[in-house]
């Protein structure tokens, strides 16, 4: 699944380097972003099988617009319309050839295309501070459309391969740099003088954008991070799980910049200090548009970022921003929801042991948010459990969270780590000696003879429990659910998903041979084969191939099993799009997820939108190929057998110089309700996963399905 994780996690930024030369307390605002109103003519022409450019060009558009993560219609977009109606007023035959885009990406960027097409990141409105900031952002891509700086590059690319010889690759790079920087410096210029400075824009804002753009790496704001927020009157963590001081944030703005596509920000702040620390502001401002829009517009594209944060897993980052955000709207519903399913991700991910990329090491974060990472790092499987526990109890009004809420305990009780002796009934630091009278079992001091031995245990399971006292062994974990355990609906809410833990254990063991839930309709969502062959450096996309392999299985054995029109889902209309690019971003949960058993965050809009197609499961199917050169994976087995059998040393050096394959499929079918897998197989060996076998694989896995119950 890492490949996968990778390409997603990139594919963005690749489409903007091979596209473009350039980088750059009320009812909570809807996230995700919807599209709304006509699809755009850009997304049916690359979308279509002719778009009247190269092959390569055609695919990466296509890449892009099926991303699911690009946003048209929405009041963001017609916020940022109305900043380039505002740059571009005296000059109408240009405002017309552009055509500005929202992308859902956490990265603070912004890109111009060769064609006229302008994409905003959210997560550079999520950081600006004023309207004029983004002002000129967008000044500055459109001087790159309008100077032409991405043909300009590509020509000169094309002219530097004839010029210098094939292998001289320090060359061509280093030249390439030095074009690019050539053109960001330009573009700066263009920008201010051409139309910035006729624009009712702030001078004054312009020192603030290189701002942006030096510190837009870290959270929302940088605000200390308290103990309170995770410990209470009855418990607290140990010392050792917070530092004494985080690492102070050192970004360079004179770094050398030879290797660099921008020239370094201080030079960029340089040149526009000079022009404008004499110029009159008088007649501009910060906000041409109403403040409070812009105020909101940002709002949104933060929770945009969380919302995303969430959804590639990225959960120390949801937690930290979320935080920041609840600082000023401390009961705002998302984001104490976000907090919540951080927690359960943050949780899940430490107990399937993959929890590097759900909380980055520490030591390579800086500023206030190095704090958070440094907790989640420290915590143990049981208290990390126990916090997402006690969020999810607080947000269970709320349905997904209600649902984590059940999920949380029942991996407690499959860790057996909800015994009941377990947790105190008394805070943290209570003296057992001088504070607590001698224990005493509340069922002894309130015992009738006249009861019988049945109507005993009935009034002790209504309430009347024996307290548990705390002993020299009990830790933080064990004084975690002091107030809980005082409430009866905590203690029904246990008996309740026990009670289901063991129901679904007896009738888990008459599941083997049938199952019902691969008998409904299935989408099969976007499969995905990436081949890369020895000597080649770039993975070539053999989805089309994959595709009709699958199409082929699933007729062949008369399944109900359909593969995602996705041209028709992304160009009929907006309420289409949306709906695929909801199953899209649950898609990516997915993937993200790896190896955590996990319930998806994004599954109630995945489901909406299944629903709605006649569809109730989705079928993943996922595959990749390439070569290892001269690695040692997959060698060891020849070398020992060298070391202990001499005579067969050729033949371990032969293989260790061989080029072996690393190829990996991936088959699954997932009940969207619950996000649960009802089928899953995969495919791993050592060779060139070819046509042959690849396809063998998915007709053996729905000839699977087929057995297990899924007949038309």
């Amino acid at each position: 699944m890492e490949i996968f994780k990778i390409i997603h996690k990139q594919c963005l930024l690749l489409f903007i380097v091979l596209l473009s030369a350039s980088a750059v307390e009320a009812q909570s605002p809807t996230v995700p972003i919807r599209s709304s109103g006509p699809v755009p003519a850009d997304f049916t022409y690359y979308i279509g099988k002719k778009s009247g450019c190269s092959a390569k060009e055609a695919q990466n558009y296509r890449d892009l617009f099926t991303s699911g993560m690009v946003i048209y219609g929405s009041p963001m977009n017609q916020y940022i319309e109305k900043v380039a109606d505002n740059l571009l007023a005296t000059n109408p035959v240009l405002r017309s050839k552009l055509r500005f885009y929202v992308v859902r990406s956490s990265e603070a960027n912004a890109a111009s295309f060769a064609n006229g097409m302008v994409l905003v990141n959210t997560g550079l409105l999520a950081q600006l501070q004023n309207e004029s900031e983004l002002a000129f952002i967008l000044a500055h891509e459109i001087a790159h459309f309008d100077e032409k700086h991405i043909e300009k590059a590509a020509k000169g690319a094309k002219e530097d391969r004839k010029k210098t010889r094939r292998n001289d690759y320090e060359n061509r790079y280093l030249t390439y740099k030095n074009r690019s920087r050539e053109h960001e410096t330009e573009a700066d210029q263009v920008a201010f003088e051409r139309y910035y400075k006729t624009s009712p824009y702030s001078f004054q804002a312009l020192n603030g954008v290189f701002d942006v753009l030096q510190y837009a790496y870290l959270p929302f704001d940088e605000i200390p991070f308290k103990r309170s927020w995770v410990e209470t009157d009855f418990y607290h963590f140990p010392d050792e799980y917070f530092l004494p001081a985080v690492k102070p944030v050192r970004s360079r703005e004179d770094y050398v910049d030879t290797l660099c596509s921008h020239p370094n920000l201080q030079k960029r702040r340089a040149w526009i200090h000079q022009q404008t620390s004499s110029a009159n502001d008088a007649g501009r401002s910060l906000f041409v548009q109403n403040e409070s829009l812009f105020y909101e517009m940002r709002d949104l594209a933060r929770r945009d970022c969380i919302d995303l944060y969430l959804t590639m897993h990225a959960y120390a980052d949801a937690y930290y921003n979320s935080y920041v955000m609840l600082q000023q709207a401390p009961t705002d519903t998302f984001l104490r929801r976000a907090i919540c399913i951080s927690l359960y991700g943050i949780a899940k991910h430490k107990i399937s042991g993959c929890i590097d990329d759900a909380v980055p090491n520490y030591k390579d974060i800086e500023g206030e948010k190095q704090q958070v990472n440094h907790f989640f790092r420290k915590v143990t499987r049981d208290e990390i459990l126990l916090l997402a526990l006690r969020s999810a109890w607080q947000n269970r009004d709320d349905e997904f969270c209600n649902k984590l809420l059940r999920d949380i305990i029942a991996s407690l009780y499959n860790k057996k780590a909800l015994d009941y002796n377990k947790y105190s009934d008394f805070p943290m630091g209570t003296e057992i000696d001088t504070e607590l009278p001698k224990p005493k079992s509340i069922a002894k001091e309130n015992s009738d003879t006249t009861l019988s031995k049945y109507d005993r245990i009935k009034t002790k399971k209504e309430g009347n429990r024996d307290l548990v006292y705390p002993t020299e062994k009990f830790k933080t974990a064990n004084y975690m659910l002091v107030d809980l355990r005082k409430n009866d609906s905590f203690w029904k809410c246990l008996e309740e998903v026990q009670s289901a833990q063991e129901d679904e254990k007896v009738l888990g063991q008459f599941g083997n041979s049938h199952n019902p839930g691969l008998s409904r309709p299935t989408l099969v969502w976007m499969p995905q084969f990436y081949k890369r062959m020895m000597g080649q450096s770039d993975y070539h996309d053999k989805s089309r191939s994959f595709t009709r392999a699958i199409a082929k299985s699933c007729k062949k054995l008369k399944l109900n099993i359909h593969i995602a029109d996705i041209d028709s889902l992304i160009t009929s209309s907006s309420e289409s799009y949306n709906q695929f690019c909801d199953i899209q971003q649950w898609h990516d949960d997915y993937i993200y997820a790896q190896s955590a058993d996990m319930l998806l965050y994004n599954g109630d809009g995945a489901m909406r939108a299944t629903s709605a197609m006649g569809y109730q499961n989705i079928n993943f199917v996922m595959g990749f190929s390439h070569p290892y050169n001269f690695a040692f994976q997959y060698k060891w087995t020849p070398i020992v057998a060298a070391v202990l059998v001499p005579l067969s040393t050729p033949f371990a050096i032969a293989n260790l110089f061989s080029f072996n394959y690393e190829s990996k499929a991936f088959f699954s079918i997932i009940d969207v309700q619950d996000s649960k897998t009802l089928y899953q197989s995969s495919l791993n060996c050592t060779e060139e996963l070819t046509d042959a076998y690849l396809h063998n694989f998915i007709y053996c896995s729905y000839h699977e399905i087929k057995k297990l119950g899924g007949r038309k």
